[in-house]
């Protein structure tokens, strides 16, 4: 190595090994987009109740004469329009054939399955007439 070069690699070669020994120095962003928060963003707890669902389907009443009667729970309704329906409600009671109703029906119940007709749910039924 010529005596030249050697001068200028001692001091390269000392400066870069006392910048590796340097304390770390903190970085200050500036401007531009403030750090995003450390803790996520929550909701605070709700302070009052739930309000009820106002979507409940409202219950229909339907006049007609039962097509299918007996002791229940199911039975056929023809409305005065001549819609047939397929009323289904436990503990009715005994409803003839031909007697003439005004039931109060309801969305059917999932595990119904009676006669024929738009089915429905027994909310209230009773003889007309």
């Amino acid at each position: 190595m010529s005596p030249t070069l050697g001068r200028l690699v001692s001091p390269l070669a000392l400066a870069l090994a006392l910048a590796g020994c340097s304390p770390p120095v903190a970085v200050t962003p500036t401007g531009g987009v403030p750090p995003s928060p450390t803790t996520p963003l929550t909701p605070p707890p709700p302070t009052d109740p739930p309000e009820p669902p106002t979507d409940l389907p409202t219950p229909r009443v339907l006049v007609g004469q039962i097509s299918q009667g007996g002791n229940g729970p199911c039975y056929g309704l023809i409305n005065d329009d001549g819609q047939e329906f397929a009323l289904h409600g436990p503990d009715m009671g005994t409803f003839p054939t031909g007697t003439r109703v005004r039931v109060t029906a309801g969305p059917p119940a999932d595990s119904a399955d009676c006669s024929t007709g738009s089915p429905v749910r027994l909310i209230k039924i009773e003889r007309v007439g």
